[in-house]
């Protein structure tokens, strides 16, 4: 006969089981209590989820995705987003206008602005995930993308919500505001680089014509001019070869800031437009929950007294 292990003195499944309607069948016995007990849980629940809140935070949800392009020409996402979009995009020139227009913090802009800029700034809430711009994207790669949910609380629903969206629309007009200037410097640096070479190549082909003209007319070569001329044809070379790569780098940049005027270098997709259940679909969830509450406590609330009855060694 094989010796008993401590799992054979354990209990089944089975036994939990009967254990546990042998508990509820104990609370049953004392049905003013178990009520009671529950509707005080349901009680609890109803007031969290019916009571008014002190502030709304409706969620607006951009997703950044960057255009399928060669990404060495065209601007970089920022890879610290959160810091980017709170410190370079939600700045107090754009913000303070938002204030005035909801009439936020009346009493307090009414005082001080800067105190009102300040509370407006903590009641926004920027949060980054999936942010794929912390890696560095090489030619080939599939283009990175990243999350930017952003919220703004709010005692009133109706502000809470337009503010929101209004600081997603603020988002999404700075970033490409900021892009399109930045790619339209890069492309009046190439152009004018590509004037310059130009202008380089005029002048040294100039020289060249001159200096051969001169040297035709002269009786006898002259070994130093002739070697100042080879070399000047050398330079003219190597100028030629420049404006071709500045000329491919002009013509990349000029359709890259093409790109970003048109708003499609970066795009924003709105994910999640902050929308506010209504006041019925409120209330029924609420109802729900509390419904719930009460017949998932009841056979809980129920064993835990047939528990203290039969600590009490009452049958």
């Amino acid at each position: 006969m094989a010796a008993r292990s401590w799992l054979d003195d354990e209990a089944t499944v089975i036994d939990g089981v009967r254990q546990g309607v042998m508990l509820i069948v104990r609370g049953v016995k004392r049905p003013l209590l178990t009520l009671a007990v529950t509707l005080a849980l349901s009680g609890a629940v109803a007031a969290a989820v019916l009571v008014p809140r002190h502030g709304y935070a409706p969620k607006l949800l951009l997703r950044l995705t960057e255009a399928d392009r060669d990404p060495t020409g065209m601007p970089q996402p920022a890879r610290k987003l959160r810091e980017y979009v709170m410190q370079a995009l939600l700045t107090s020139d754009h913000l303070i206008p938002l204030i005035q227009r909801y009439s936020l913090y009346p009493s307090l802009a009414r005082k001080n602005m800067r105190a009102a800029l300040d509370s407006f700034r903590e009641d926004i809430d920027v949060d980054v995930y999936q942010n794929y711009f912390v890696e560095q994207r090489v030619v080939g790669s599939e283009p990175r993308s990243a999350r930017v949910a952003i919220s703004y609380r709010n005692k009133d629903p109706e502000t809470a919500v337009a503010v929101t969206r209004e600081l997603g629309s603020l988002i999404v007009e700075r970033e490409h505001a900021m892009r399109t200037a930045v790619s339209s410097r890069a492309e009046a640096a190439a152009t004018s680089e590509l004037f310059a070479v130009r202008e380089a190549i005029a002048d040294k082909t100039h020289t060249i014509a001159t200096m051969q003209t001169s040297m035709q007319s002269e009786k006898a070569p002259d070994p130093v001019r002739q070697v100042e001329l080879v070399g000047l044809m050398g330079s003219l070379a190597a100028l030629e070869r420049r404006e071709a790569e500045v000329q491919k780098r002009e013509a990349a940049l000029s359709l890259n800031a093409a790109f970003e005027k048109r708003g499609i270098g970066l795009s924003f997709e709105i994910a999640d437009d902050a929308e506010m259940p209504s006041n019925t679909h409120r209330r029924d969830i609420a109802y729900t929950i509390i419904a719930a509450a009460f017949f998932l406590g009841l056979p809980l609330v129920a064993m835990a007294v047939g528990s203290s009855r039969l600590k009490e060694g009452t049958p």
